[in-house]
């Protein structure tokens, strides 16, 4: 019963690839116009940067990001976005509650 052996890919070819930079404004936008659009009013009250700056340490980052990617076989996007949310939505407070994790 139940399965004896699971074959774990070792390497799944990626065709993410590294950010072009004149994509930066129209993404920035975007991003900025989403953020807005899905964040409450609390979130950005508490938020210690702004989706801009998130966005600018996210595209910092990219070819870290791109690399990672590729290693370990996951989409860059999925990267991207977690990264991206938690830049937006961090706030002091998660600080204090990080600190009261045992």
């Amino acid at each position: 019963m139940g399965v004896k052996k699971v074959s774990v890919p070792t390497s799944i070819p990626l065709d993410d690839s590294y950010f072009l930079a004149e994509y930066r404004d129209a993404m920035t936008e975007a991003q900025i116009k989403l953020a807005d659009e899905q964040f409450t009013a609390v979130q950005k009250a508490k938020s210690l940067r702004s989706p801009a700056k998130a966005l600018s340490i996210v595209l910092e980052h990219d070819s870290l990001i791109t690399n990672l990617s590729r290693i370990y076989s996951i989409r860059k996007a999925l990267i991207q976005c977690v990264l991206m949310r938690e830049l937006c939505t961090e706030g002091a407070d998660d600080t204090v509650a990080d600190g009261l994790v045992i």
